[in-house]
């Protein structure tokens, strides 16, 4: 078994092209009401083409009164448009390059 040895996880038969893992870290990106953005798509997207296999988001809160620090990304209570398109750009940003 090698590091770049890719690895099929047993219950969702999903399989990681490697074994490299970002795990989660606050990036503290989020604007000032806590929506995902144009920083966290670039982020992701050097990370997913730096050539991690997975890529484990960093702190995403569901309640905004409960942030771990300021600049985390928010998504209590229902979603705009612009804030699901925030969240879109940064799924795909992530899963450049076949990174899961």
């Amino acid at each position: 078994m090698r590091i770049n040895d890719p690895i099929t996880l047993p219950v969702s038969g999903v399989t990681i092209k490697n074994r490299l893992c970002k795990s989660a870290m606050t990036e503290c990106l989020a604007d000032e009401y806590g929506r995902a953005n144009i920083k966290h798509e670039r982020l992701y997207t050097e990370w997913a083409k730096g050539g991690c296999g997975l890529l484990i988001t960093g702190n995403v809160q569901i309640d905004r009164r409960y942030l771990e620090r300021p600049g985390n990304v928010c998504i209590d209570g229902p979603q705009d448009e612009q804030q699901m398109e925030g969240l879109r750009k940064f799924a795909k940003a992530a899963s450049v390059n076949g990174t899961v």
